[in-house]
């Protein structure tokens, strides 16, 4: 079974056009993806619909990279 962190790595590298490898725990949506405010909007819907979780819009400006995802989802799950 994939963890959470692999799971979102490759629906960022799915929605940025990139091989899984390339996004790092650490990767910037922003920084590294040159992400606008629609990409990432479009990202976090991807992320909640796949994963099957909700977010907050006082939430999204906190979820930037693979890690803090994640680690959201964790919180979220209890897990």
């Amino acid at each position: 079974m994939k963890t959470h962190e692999q799971r979102v790595k490759e629906i960022v590298a799915r929605h940025f056009g990139v091989a899984p490898g390339d996004v790092g725990y650490t990767s910037h949506f922003v920084d590294d993806f040159g992400a606008d405010e629609a990409s990432l909007r479009l990202l976090l819907e991807t992320l909640q619909r796949e994963l099957c979780f909700d977010i907050l819009e006082s939430d999204t400006q906190n979820l930037l990279t693979p890690k803090q995802v994640a680690e959201f989802i964790q919180e979220y799950c209890g897990q």
